[in-house]
C-alpha cells in the first residue's frame, strides 16, 4: 500500500512539475501585454526638416497599429517567446553576453516595444531617444528588429539614472529590452510569455483581447495537466480512506 501512495504522490510531482515548466517557456521575463508603453521622454531627429512625431506602443496596443505595424510587432514577439536563448537571435548580443559572462538562457526580454512616426514619412532620417522605462533593472542590451525577423544589437544604448534608456538608431519598428535573470528571476504567474506564438499569416483574427493573450489552443495542455492531478489526488485519498478501513477490521 504504500508503495502505491508513494507512486501517487511521486506521479503528482511530476504533473506539478510539467504544468510550472509550460508556464515558464518562452524568453520573457515580463508580460508584453501587461507592461505600459515606455514613456518618450525627448527626441532628437537627425534632419531639420524632420517634422513628424515618435510614438511609442506597448505589445497590449498593437490592434490599433496599422496591419504592418502590427505584423511586425507579432513576428517579434513570436521569435521571442520561442527562443530559450536570446543570443540566437544576434551575434552582437551573444559578444556581449559573453563578455559580461551571462549565459544565453539567462537573458530574457523585460519589455517589447513599438516606436513608429506619425506625420513624417522619411525613412532617411536617424534619432537620438530617450524613454523612460520601469523594467530596466539588470539591463544588458537592446534589441531592435530592422527587418522581418532579423535583429541588431543598439550599440550604444544606456541606462540613465536607473530609469531612463538612451539611444540613437537609424530605423524605428519593435524594440526589445534584454536583462539578466541568472539572480533566479523567472515569468511571473498569469504571464502571458507562456503563451503559443501569435500566427502572424493573418493578423485578422489570431489574437483575442483578453489581455492580449494569443488563441491558439496550445494552453489545452494545462487543463490535461490538472485533471490528472486531480484524478491522482482523488486516487490517493481512496488508498487511504482504504486502508484505514483494513487496520480498524
Amino acid at each position: 500500500m504504500k508503495k502505491i501512495m508513494a507512486t501517487c504522490l511521486a506521479m503528482v510531482t511530476a504533473a506539478t512539475m510539467s504544468i510550472s515548466a509550460f508556464a515558464s517557456a518562452g524568453g520573457f521575463v515580463s508580460s508584453p501585454s501587461q507592461n505600459p508603453a515606455p514613456t518618450l521622454e525627448s527626441f532628437t531627429a537627425s534632419s531639420e526638416d524632420f517634422t513628424g512625431q515618435l510614438v511609442v506602443s506597448a505589445y497590449s496596443e498593437r490592434d490599433d497599429m496599422p496591419e504592418d505595424l502590427r505584423a511586425s510587432f507579432e513576428t517579434a514577439y513570436n521569435q521571442i517567446v520561442e527562443c530559450d536563448d536570446l543570443t540566437t537571435l544576434n551575434a552582437d548580443l551573444a559578444q556581449l553576453a559573453e563578455e559580461m559572462g551571462i549565459a544565453g538562457t539567462d537573458l530574457a526580454v523585460s519589455d517589447l516595444f513599438d516606436i513608429h512616426v506619425e506625420g513624417d514619412l522619411d525613412t532617411d532620417v536617424g534619432f537620438e531617444i530617450t524613454l523612460g522605462a520601469e523594467t530596466l533593472d539588470r539591463f544588458v542590451g537592446l534589441l531592435h528588429m530592422v527587418d522581418d525577423g532579423v535583429w541588431e544589437l543598439v550599440s550604444d544604448a544606456e541606462v540613465v539614472n536607473n530609469e531612463q534608456l538612451r539611444f540613437s538608431v537609424d530605423s524605428l519598428s519593435p524594440f526589445a529590452i534584454v536583462v539578466d535573470t541568472s539572480d533566479g528571476t523567472a515569468v511571473e504567474p498569469g504571464d502571458d510569455s507562456s503563451s503559443q506564438p501569435v500566427d502572424d499569416s493573418s493578423v485578422t483574427d489570431s489574437v483575442v483581447d483578453d489581455g492580449g493573450v494569443p488563441d491558439t489552443g496550445e494552453n489545452t495542455m494545462i487543463f490535461v495537466y490538472a485533471g490528472a492531478m486531480v484524478v491522482l489526488g482523488a486516487a490517493i485519498v481512496f488508498i487511504a480512506v482504504k486502508s484505514r478501513k483494513q487496520k480498524v477490521k
